[in-house]
């Protein structure tokens, strides 16, 4: 496409030839630019494009937006419109975010930036557009306000599941302390009370430091020949005075014998743990909770099933992030640090391993993860 077009009647002035040697520099310079750069008329329709242009619409030929309206390339067309509207109302420049969608198909956001051209009368003749696609700068951002969310609900949550146990450890020390509990029976149940809202406090304080250890790079495992079978008794055992507490029943489904593997015992212990500990915290009392292992060949499988409250479809994908914990009522009351998953999957995943998730709301849930068998 001719930008200009060389006079052959009339001969040039000095200041006419300057004009036009600027002009092709200045045509050049926006051809070979790195920057996605457009020329439009007042209204919005383009009259010009450069490579780069292009190449962010993932478009071959100019031919196939010239002439047509910018506003007709975004999915937010109104918006677009808006720029212009704006532009020719008086605005010298005028800046937009706006979703696009490549000639493949893709969705884009592009930054948008558009500048009014008038001329030697101060009429406008057309309008500058550079664009830049700002996708993963709008995707980190994003994922940063995500975090700073999931942020501050952990330090809200580890606030509360720190000061209930807390205040009860406060609260019956000082009774006994001021002789107000003489009947020894009373006596003991405060203190296996607060032997238990230690040992919670424990865990809590583990979990945090499970976590700076993981996000320093700390985090370590010694694998050593052992039996799958051997670590999840040992786990149903450890959370039984949570079991007895909500008057449920721990089935174990589990094979005669089981391939050895080669594992952490002491870690692989902790994800059983913690996936008993969320069946039972999300789980009516009395109900019951199946764990079970399978064989499958290549690895050893194992699921935690119960009948709680189940999680929503939406929320299951993010289960096993830091601090992420599913809103809700019944959910938000069972407490936690939204730790737990977090820390099992980091584990899981340092033996080579996968974990996973399948629930729906009302049904219960079957948190399930593999070991491989030792080779």
């Amino acid at each position: 496409m001719s930008i200009l077009k060389p006079n052959c009647i009339m001969p040039k002035s000095p200041d006419q030839r300057k004009v036009e040697e600027q002009l092709l520099m200045a045509v050049s310079a926006i051809r070979a630019s790195h920057s996605a750069i457009a020329l439009a008329d007042p209204s919005g329709k383009l009259t010009y494009v450069n490579p780069a242009f292009l190449k962010i619409w993932s478009l071959d030929e100019p031919e196939d937006v010239l002439g047509k309206s910018f506003a007709d390339l975004c999915q937010e067309e109104e918006k677009a419109k808006a720029v212009f509207r704006a532009l020719r109302d008086g605005s010298d420049t005028e800046a937009a975010e706006l979703t696009a969608t490549r000639k493949d198909g893709t969705e884009f956001i592009v930054g948008l930036r558009a500048s009014l051209i008038r001329n030697t009368e101060g009429k406008p003749t057309g309008v500058t557009i550079s664009l830049a696609d700002i996708t993963q700068r709008k995707q980190l951002e994003e994922k940063q306000r995500e975090l700073e969310r999931m942020r501050t609900e952990f330090i809200s949550n580890v606030s509360h599941e720190l000061r209930t146990p807390l205040t009860s450890l406060k609260g019956f020390t000082k009774l006994m302390l001021q002789g107000k509990v003489p009947d020894p029976e009373t006596q003991k149940e405060f203190l296996t009370i607060m032997y238990n809202q230690s040992e919670h406090l424990q865990r809590l304080i583990e979990s945090l430091l499970e976590v700076s250890r993981i996000e320093s790079g700390r985090f370590s495992i010694k694998k050593e020949p052992l039996q799958l079978k051997t670590v999840i008794h040992t786990a149903v055992e450890s959370v039984g005075s949570l079991i007895a507490q909500k008057g449920m029943h721990v089935k174990e489904e589990l094979p005669d014998t089981l391939p050895e593997i080669e594992g952490d015992q002491g870690r692989l212990m902790q994800v059983v743990v913690n996936l008993l500990s969320n069946a039972i915290k999300f789980s009516p009392d009395g109900s019951e909770i199946t764990v079970k292992a399978e064989n499958t060949g290549d690895e050893i499988l194992v699921h935690v099933t119960d009948q709680g409250v189940g999680i929503p479809e939406e929320a299951q994908p993010r289960l096993f992030q830091r601090f992420y914990q599913v809103d809700g009522s019944a959910t938000r009351s069972a407490g936690g640090s939204g730790l737990g998953l977090y820390i099992s999957r980091q584990i899981v995943d340092a033996h080579a391993g996968r974990v996973w998730v399948k629930s729906k709301e009302g049904k219960g849930s079957t948190f399930s993860f593999s070991i491989p068998k030792k080779a």
